[in-house]
């Protein structure tokens, strides 16, 4: 199965929509980002400056004023957003959010739910989150 996502704009459209493509059709998911794809066929990113997943024709809010980066098998996405008027890396799960700190972005996730971020404040530092320390 061979699955890509996409953002399409015409030069004189707005806003941003972003596509499914799955088995030959193309599904519109609406105005926003995508971001990363799973084998199911879920999609994270952001519409309307939400985190968001799309799956099945229906959208999640993730969490508010944000973006879904990453998507791993086990359904958790890892991305940035706002807690308390801080930007920081933020990993959702089943409805539960958890803050990987301040001045931080979030851009992967694997099946084990290790996240790849950065600090986007001097001295700028990649850094790896581990849930199991």
């Amino acid at each position: 199965m061979t699955n890509i996502i996409d953002i399409r704009k015409e030069a004189t459209e707005a806003p941003y929509e972003a596509i499914l493509w799955e088995r030959g059709e193309v599904t519109a998911l609406y105005y926003g980002f995508a971001q990363d794809i799973d084998l199911r066929g879920r999609v994270v990113g952001q519409e309307n400056g939400n985190a968001v997943l799309w799956e099945r024709g229906e959208t999640t809010l993730l969490w508010p004023d944000g973006m879904a980066h990453g998507l791993n098998a086990r359904g958790q996405a890892a991305g940035s957003g706002f807690i308390n008027g801080s930007g920081q890396a933020i990993v959702w799960q089943d409805g539960a959010l958890t803050a990987l700190g301040a001045n931080t972005n979030a851009y992967a996730i694997n099946l084990a739910g290790m996240v790849a971020r950065a600090e986007y404040s001097y001295p700028y530092k990649a850094m790896l989150w581990n849930p199991v320390q």
